[in-house]
């Protein structure tokens, strides 16, 4: 919901979020809301320069896409931990 009282600017999804930023920044709780809310769309709108750390759950992020978009020449760097 965007607050006119905040000076940012809104995005109603996390897409148009990324395809406006370069990084992103996840702590978030893990719920079904939530769950891969970084799909193959959102990593491609985030684009070759973009960055994603994930200080919350791992399940936010679909990790299998992940891999996958990671083997794409456009996307050449992929950060985890263990």
């Amino acid at each position: 919901m965007q607050k006119p009282s905040i000076p940012f600017p809104f995005y109603a999804n996390v897409h148009d979020l990324v395809a406006n930023n370069d990084v992103l920044v996840l702590c978030c709780a893990l719920t079904e809301e939530t769950r891969y809310i970084i799909s193959k769309d959102v990593m491609t709108a985030l684009g070759k320069e973009g960055v994603i750390i994930n200080v919350g759950h791992g399940a936010l992020i679909d990790e299998k896409e992940m891999v996958r978009t990671t083997k794409i020449p456009t996307f050449n760097n992929m950060g985890a931990h263990c």
